[in-house]
């Protein structure tokens, strides 16, 4: 939900609270003025009839309410079984009991101080039939708020009208449900109390729970990888002690302690949350504010938020200062990301955020462990958040720098199958700079790597919409027989492209039909320079192409008179020759006329032979 959807549900509820307080007052003092004359529970009832009569004609609406009981030697006052209909006869208001403990200091001139009004089993329905339409409270506001014309002329005339002075409101057990069309929002509330002092109020607010449902299945229904957070359907319950020391039309400044939220099947659970606020109705200044989600504890020194307004055109807008905190990524698995439920890795972090109704930016961003055996330093930014699929995730990672042994701690947070760990050992320390995109079902990544055995320049790109992997990666001096451990095998000059196909579906049915257990896809590879023993091997080709069951390509070595190639197949589920060369063939180059190099093939068939046999002997030899 929006800050400006709360904003609106909670301005109902008070509007609903107000008027409902408005109305029990309305009872319960023209009963009381009139008990002064007669104190009498007959009385009391025909008054009562009389009231309720009084404000049925007033709102157009039918007004109902038990029974009354008003004691003006110790000034308490009880209203029972307040029924209110709006205006299509259906029920918007119920109450079950509301007692009231006065200080009558001058009736006469009109003064009323209630010490204590306490309300019991309150329900109330507010419906809007179209998101354009008015509520169906609408008709009460207007009925309370416009005076008719005789009591304007008295005001006028001089006369003091009714004061009424509310020191403390307690509300127990209050249901409030919201409909507009098929959509239906849920709050109820175990129990909420004001207490005003010297003009400041101490609120404090007991299991609130908010339930949303719009009705369409979770946006989780069949997609395991996304979260369970789901605006349309919330079961939040949430409790908080509050202060509000300036209440104005235009001046609000309040202090929140104590504040818990949780959602337990989403995954929400906020507790210890505590802030200081003061707005302007236009703008929201927040400091202070500090939360813990779970393990995760975040503290956010200040902010700022312009409120949207569609009168004057203002749009949503938000600033913090530095956020600062120990994060555990577990915490968030479940309401945002099911891939980090087994991170329990303790993490620092630092950064600052601002944004609009369509863009979030994060700025500063520093994360490291404890002991700094990681470090990240990064910008990121998401846009066109209000797309549907459109949504755009990018960060630019300016430093990452990962120790020893680090690198494999943090693969093992993750649930997935360990690749080459001991070839991950031997990186070293390693660094990063780069880059990295997600746009719907789709992620992008680019950077360099420096690493104890070489650079490494890398872009891939993943593909979730049609199952495909692709990239590239380079590298001007890469110590591979360090990594794989073949003493041997010299550094290696190299760039390579890689396509392969990622579908379970796909590759499931390619290797049924077919056998194997290789993957799908291709690769184009260069070895520019590289060295086996005392032998030295540059200008080397490779085009591979897997089926899922079978490896096959054409791998060309590039000299400055010849070049000679050879044709491969590999299947490692052959129990025999699962590796065969065939199509041997060596190219001439010679000068033409101008004097630039020409490939022919008018080499002699025996002489051809001979050159390969010795040529690809060595090779195997290699």
């Amino acid at each position: 939900m929006t800050p400006n959807t709360n904003h609106m549900k909670a301005n109902r509820i008070f509007r609903i609270l107000k008027w409902t307080a408005g109305i029990i007052i309305s009872l319960v003092v023209l009963v009381a003025v009139a008990t002064l004359l007669a104190n009498s529970n007959y009385v009391q009832q025909r008054l009562l009839k009389k009231a309720t009569a009084y404000l049925s004609e007033r709102l157009g609406t039918s007004v109902k309410a038990d029974s009354v009981s008003v004691n003006l030697f110790v000034q308490t006052m009880s209203l029972y079984g307040l029924d209110i209909e709006d205006q299509q006869k259906r029920p918007m208001l119920r109450m079950g009991e509301a007692s009231a403990r006065v200080t009558i200091a001058s009736i006469w001139e009109k003064n009323i101080t209630i010490e204590h009004i306490e309300a019991d089993r309150l329900e109330a329905m507010v419906i809007k039939d179209r998101p354009d339409s008015a509520a169906n409270y609408q008709f009460l506001i207007d009925s309370l708020s416009h005076k008719k014309e005789g009591e304007k002329k008295k005001e006028n005339n001089g006369k003091t009208k009714l004061n009424i002075d509310m020191r403390h409101v307690t509300l127990n057990h209050a249901d409030f449900s919201f409909k507009q069309g098929e959509h239906k929002n849920e709050i109820s509330l175990a129990m909420l109390d004001v207490v005003e002092r010297d003009g400041e109020y101490d609120i404090e607010l007991d299991s609130l729970r908010l339930k949303t449902n719009n009705h369409k299945p979770r946006k989780n229904t069949n997609r395991p990888h996304r979260g369970w957070f789901d605006a349309g359907h919330l079961d939040i319950t949430a409790s908080l002690k509050c202060s509000v020391h300036t209440v104005k039309k235009d001046t609000l400044s309040v202090t929140l302690d104590d504040v818990s939220i949780s959602d337990r099947t989403a995954g929400i659970n906020i507790k210890d949350m505590s802030l200081k606020a003061a707005s302007d109705m236009k703008t929201l200044w927040l400091k202070d504010i500090a939360l813990k989600q779970g393990s995760t504890s975040l503290n956010i020194a200040n902010a700022t938020i312009t409120l949207p307004n569609k009168k004057t055109g203002t749009k949503l807008a938000y600033k913090t200062g530095s956020i600062s905190g120990n994060v555990i990524l577990r915490d968030i698995a479940r309401p945002f990301a099911p891939v980090l439920r087994g991170f329990q890795l303790p993490l620092t972090l630092k950064a600052q955020m601002s944004g609009t109704e369509d863009m979030m930016r994060f700025s500063n961003v520093h994360v490291s462990t404890a002991d700094s055996r990681l470090t990240i330093a990064a910008n990121g930014r998401i846009t066109d958040l209000r797309k549907k699929h459109g949504y755009k995730v990018s960060f630019d990672v300016s430093s990452m720098k990962i120790k020893q042994g680090m690198a494999e701690q943090v693969i093992s947070q993750f649930r997935v199958k360990r690749l080459m760990m001991s070839q991950l050992q031997k990186l070293g320390n390693i660094t990063y700079s780069g880059h990295f995109d997600v746009v719907w079902r789709k992620e992008s990544f680019r950077g360099h790597l420096n690493t104890a055995c070489g650079p490494l320049d890398f872009h891939f790109s993943i593909d979730d919409n049609n199952k495909w992997l692709n990239g590239g990666v380079s590298t001007n001096g890469f110590h591979l027989g360090k990594v794989f451990e073949i003493a041997d095998l010299g550094d290696v000059v190299c760039h390579a492209d890689f396509n392969i196909d990622i579908s379970k579906k796909r590759t499931a049915l390619a290797r049924k039909d077919k056998g194997g257990k290789l993957p799908i896809g291709s690769v184009t590879a260069t070895v520019d320079d590289s060295s086996y023993k005392k032998i030295h091997v540059r200008n080397i080709d490779a085009i591979i192409d897997c089926d899922g069951s079978t490896a096959e390509g054409d791998i060309t070595h590039r000299a400055k008179r010849h070049d000679a190639h050879c044709h491969f197949a590999y299947n490692p589920s052959l129990s025999k020759n699962k590796l065969k060369i065939s199509k041997p063939g060596i190219h001439f180059h010679k000068k033409d006329k101008d004097g630039d190099m020409q490939t022919t093939d008018t080499i002699g068939q025996k002489k051809k032979k001979g050159l390969l046999k010795g040529l690809f002997k060595k090779k195997k030899k290699e």
